[in-house]
């Protein structure tokens, strides 16, 4: 067996011989060096190691099959990494120190245009463009020296010569004495391309706003500013804000009534604070200069994604004569592993075996667990099933994370069977287009708001575009316009001409290259009518638009033009044939104008107007009143019609009706009087008034004595008679055989009824004086005070009626207050005091009589009032009420049964006064 193993350690392994590294000679040597154990191997037989021999093959075997599986799953995810390397959307390039390119993926050669070969061990500023090597030279210096992953925007060269722009993202590996650089490299032209279609649509938007003839502005959600044209600022005024109630600035006024509106409810104001439309409102509008205008103001809220209003766009247009998103799209990457956009590997299973460090950042960024299975798109399984099928190569998805957006390069591998995913946030770049899509839809909503018609012409001449008002305006649908059917017609120069097509505002624009305004064009129509149209023309830098014509229709204010020239002819022959003086006041009241009738009664000459003043014709004192009218009129107010008296030329005085009303004259605030002679009027109304005067007093004489007679006639007869009847009736009782005891009672009786006839007599006498003295304004505290002797008894009497309070009534008056205070003495039982006092009373004047006995009953209130009810006569409240009317004075009772009376005389406005030394009254 030694000799055995001696022979086999000289035995050679095929095709080794002479290696002195060979595994054969290592294990030689090995064995000699290891202790000798063959005094154990003599106990075993052949058998025991053949079997061990054997074993300790299929071991070696087992080792080697599973080195075997170990280099191909090492060689499987070098292919893997190669892949992600290779086709990932991004351009890897890894330069030297030297910025040589030491190693490049399919993509970054993709990009430049060349094959990779070309790529590695070549310079990298070959594909640079001349311009930017300076920069590319710092760039590539700072990152030598910084540890700091920089980003550098350049443009680079493609193979075909064609350049485009291009970000790199670059970081230094390695120590910094042979460093490398990775740098990622991707495409940004559509970025590019996305900035300038939001500058020229800007850049539209702007223009179109300035040359409109019609202002325009765009309000924030306060109502600030942001956007005015030179139209707006002409009608409003240079003003940064249309909210500021407190200092606004202009008047606005209702056209229908004048009445002010408040700046916090004009339309602007509307569109922003309660997002209401508002369409062709007219208002009047006057400017801190006293310039009025009268404006056609439309106004259209803007909306937020949210709903929430922003903002409004406001356009107003004179009548009285006839926004953009910008955007920002980032794109970073790296290799996988520095990549800063997810990247996310699953298997055919639907399970993620592959996701890089950005894509678990990303989900923490945004709050969220940091599960890689969050970026597969929802509808995972028909890719899965794609995959399988393999009928597709490369797919695209957009999916929502939190608040960001992201799009899904999605490339299915089928000879891996496995789906990679690269993803990128496009939060920005959508919110770019959609910004771009708000600036768009501004500008339709602004053409289709307008009220002049807006039209485009494109690179041949031809419309592209018409709003609404312009199809209206022509009468002609967008399909005529489009198709060229307004060539047919005929056009006229503002003097009614033909107008040569060189002429037209578009063909000027286009030929001298500048804005034309305000070309007054007639459009003659199928049917014969002539729509006098105003047109503007821009020529403009766009692809797509040559010339922007904004067409106003003017055939109203034609029509007006030509009905004013008409209305003052007529009215001049008016004003000069009218019978009545019209007369034309500057602000002072110089005379400016003054039609031949005026003239000649005022006794002015030809050329005097303007040197004579009106109030040398009115009475002085009429002056500062007519100047306080003169200012009323002219700051807006309603002065009415009145009538006054003027003096005339030799001194002669006429009255007239005088109206007036603000014009302007010359341009110039003034005030038109016009001044109606009524002085024959007047003196005839003057005599039938004497006699109408007249006639009345005597109807009411006569009224007040028939009266008086009929009641005296029913006293005399009907009373007394009574009376009389007692005094025989008890006198025929008394006899001789008249009881003595009963005599004395029945003498009291006549003597009762004789002097209830003698009260009678002197009511009667008291009647007779009723209206018969004129009536007369007398101090009511002095009448109570007079009264007041009178009043015996107890009672106390209280006069707190203030003093200069004057009523006009009968003389006889102070019979009223004797009688009431009599009444209250006679009938008031628990009465101590009486109280008189007067107060105001819209207007009227009440006088109170008030006591504190039994009062009276709520149902013989009224009835105290009539002829011959009471304990006594009868008469004396009647006859009260009969002196109190003479002057339409009223008395009624209002006091509480039991807690005592209350008499009210209610003098009316215009029957009493209070003395002017009184200044409280």
């Amino acid at each position: 067996m030694a000799a055995g193993k001696k022979e086999g350690t000289k035995k050679k392994k095929p095709g080794a011989a002479g290696e002195p590294g060979s595994l054969q000679e290592d294990a030689e040597a090995q064995l000699a060096r290891a202790p000798k154990s063959s005094a154990g191997l003599d106990k075993k037989t052949a058998e025991e190691l053949i079997y061990e021999l054997q074993v300790h093959q299929t071991e070696l075997e087992m080792q080697a099959e599973e080195l075997r599986r170990a280099q191909l799953a090492l060689e499987e995810s070098r292919d893997r990494y190669l892949d992600l390397y290779d086709f990932a959307p991004l351009g890897y390039l890894t330069l030297t120190n030297e910025a040589l390119v030491s190693q490049a993926n399919l993509t970054a050669a993709s990009l430049l245009g060349v094959d990779r070969s070309a790529l590695v061990h070549a310079r990298f500023r070959k594909w640079i463009v001349p311009e930017d090597l300076e920069i590319w030279d710092r760039y590539f210096t700072t990152l030598l020296q910084s540890a700091k992953k920089l980003t550098l925007t350049l443009m680079l060269r493609r193979g075909d010569k064609g350049t485009f722009p291009a970000r790199l993202e670059s970081i230094r590996l390695g120590g910094s004495s042979k460093p490398s650089i990775r740098v990622a490299v991707s495409d940004i032209s559509d970025i590019r391309l996305a900035e300038r279609a939001s500058r020229d649509s800007a850049n539209l938007l702007k223009t179109v706003i300035e040359h409109l003839p019609v202002g325009v502005l765009i309000l924030d959600g306060r109502g600030e500013i942001l956007t005015i044209n030179l139209e707006a600022e002409r009608i409003w005024g240079r003003t940064p804000s249309m909210s500021n109630s407190q200092n606004p600035p202009c008047m606005l006024r209702r056209l229908e009534d004048g009445g002010h509106i408040e700046f916090n409810d004009w339309a602007g104001a509307r569109a922003v604070q309660k997002g209401e439309t508002t369409l062709e409102e007219q208002i009047e509008v006057e400017s801190p200069g006293g310039i009025r205008r009268i404006l056609l103001n439309s106004a259209l809220p803007l909306h937020r994604s949210d709903g929430s209003i922003c903002g409004a766009v406001v356009v107003s247009q004179d009548i009285t004569s006839g926004k953009s998103a910008e955007t920002e799209i980032r794109w970073l990457a790296s290799f996988p592993e520095l990549n800063p956009n997810p990247v996310i590997e699953i298997d055919a299973g639907g399970t993620v075996t592959f996701a890089n460090p950005a894509a678990k950042r990303v989900l923490l960024d945004l709050g969220l667990p940091p599960d890689p299975s969050l970026f597969l798109p929802e509808d995972r399984q028909e890719i899965l099933q794609l995959l399988k099928q393999g009928t597709e190569s490369q797919v695209v998805r957009e999916i929502t994370l939190g608040s960001q957006s992201f799009e899904e390069n999605i490339a299915l591998e089928r000879g891996l069977q496995v789906i990679r995913m690269y993803a990128r946030n496009i939060t920005e770049r959508k919110r770019a287009e959609k910004a771009l899509g708000v600036s768009e839809q501004k500008l339709k909503s602004l053409f289709e708001l307008l009220p002049v018609g807006v039209s485009v012409l494109d690179a041949e001449n031809r419309i592209s575009y018409a709003n609404p008002a312009l199809e209206k305006i022509l009468g002609v649908s967008t399909e005529s316009l489009l198709g060229g059917d307004y060539r047919k017609r005929s056009y006229l120069t503002a003097d009614g001409v033909p107008l040569p097509e060189d002429q037209v505002a578009s063909t000027r624009a286009v030929r001298e290259n500048r804005a034309v305004y305000d070309v007054e064009t007639g459009v003659v129509m199928e049917d014969g009518r002539t729509v006098w149209v105003n047109v503007s023309a821009v020529p403009v830098a766009f692809s797509d638009w040559r010339v922007i014509i904004v067409t106003a229709d003017i055939t109203s204010r034609r029509q007006a033009e030509d009905a004013l020239r008409r209305s003052e002819e007529f009215n001049r022959n008016l004003v000069k044939n009218l019978p009545d003086y019209v007369v034309v006041c500057g602000q002072e009241g110089e005379i400016l104008y003054a039609n031949p009738v005026a003239g000649q009664e005022l006794g002015m000459s030809r050329g005097t107007a303007g040197c004579t003043s009106m109030l040398t014709y009115l009475p002085v004192e009429e002056h500062e009143g007519i100047r306080t009218k003169i200012r009323a009129l002219l700051a807006g107010e309603n002065v009415p019609a009145r009538e006054m008296v003027i003096s005339v030329k030799d001194g002669r005085k006429k009255t007239v009706i005088m109206k007036c009303t603000p014009i302007r004259f010359h341009g110039t605030p003034a005030i038109l009087l016009l001044l109606t002679d009524i002085t024959g009027r007047k003196m005839l109304e003057d005599a039938l008034k004497d006699e109408a005067r007249k006639l009345s007093l005597l109807s009411d004489a006569f009224q007040t004595a028939n009266r008086k007679l009929k009641l005296l006639s029913t006293i005399t007869r009907h009373d007394i008679n009574n009376q009389l009847t007692v005094v025989l009736g008890y006198l025929s009782l008394i006899g001789s055989d008249t009881p003595d005891d009963t005599l004395p009672d029945m003498l009291q009786k006549i003597t009762r009824a004789a002097q209830q006839i003698s009260r009678l007599i002197q009511f009667t006498k008291t009647y007779e004086e009723v209206g018969v003295s004129a009536p007369i304004f007398q101090d009511v505290r002095t009448l109570v005070k007079i009264t007041a002797r009178e009043l015996s008894g107890t009672v106390r009497l209280e006069n707190e009626v203030p003093p200069g309070r004057n009523v006009f009534a009968d003389p006889l008056i102070v019979k009223v207050f004797f009688n009431l205070m009599d009444n209250a003495v006679r009938h008031g039982e628990t009465i101590t005091t009486i109280r008189f006092s007067g107060k105001e009373r819209d207007g009227d004047y009440v006088i109170l009589c008030e006591d504190d006995g039994v009062g009276i009953p709520a149902d013989k209130k009224k009835k105290i009032f009539e002829r011959g009810y009471g304990r006594n006569t009868g008469l004396g409240l009647f006859l009260a009420r009969e002196i109190l009317s003479i002057t339409g004075i009223s008395i009624r009772e209002t006091g509480i049964p039991g807690k005592g009376a209350r008499f009210e005389i209610l003098v009316p406005k215009g029957v009493w006064h209070c003395e002017e030394a009184e200044k409280t009254c």
